[in-house]
């Protein structure tokens, strides 16, 4: 499992899962789980508690909500040929950090793009695929997680 985050409310938890095998994920939510809690979600599993009896846990995968990225570059003598990948990259790699649940911070995109070398960042925007983009912060449910592929970053630029 490499992110779980869990809402409690009236119907009991609301549990959604990042990773992992779905039934070892169904013990494991057992084992931490006081016996008549309910739990809800699109799996389903049954699973035998100590003495033998049957009980059905229930937790969600999170939903993925595509970002979108543009920006412009002024790039200057020092940056590498292929310096519009490596920014994309640095991108992606940092996206498939966060976490289920977590706000996709504009500010904090600017860690992975100023990995790269030999340019400044002009005109940057984040937004939800096929929405308007922004210089805002993408706030998610806490069931969600954002992704971002490199067909979605748009880099333009002007050479200095």
């Amino acid at each position: 499992v490499s992110f779980l985050n869990v809402r409690s409310n009236q119907d009991g938890l609301h549990i959604v899962v990042q990773g992992g095998n779905e039934d070892e994920i169904a013990v494991a939510i057992s084992d931490v789980v006081a016996d008549g809690i309910m739990t809800n979600g699109d799996i389903v599993r049954e699973v035998s508690d100590i003495n033998g009896g049957k009980m059905q846990i229930a937790f969600s995968r999170p939903n993925t909500v595509a970002l979108t990225i543009s920006m412009a570059l002024t790039i200057y003598p020092n940056f590498p040929s292929n310096g519009k990948n490596l920014i994309k990259q640095a991108i992606v790699d940092w996206s498939n950090t966060l976490q289920v649940g977590e706000d996709f911070y504009y500010s904090r995109l600017y860690e992975p793009i100023n990995s790269v070398n030999g340019f400044s960042v002009r005109n940057l925007k984040v937004g939800k695929l096929g929405g308007t983009l922004a210089t805002e912060d993408v706030i998610l449910a806490f069931n969600e997680v954002a992704t971002i592929s490199a067909e979605n970053i748009q880099i333009g630029g002007s050479w200095c």
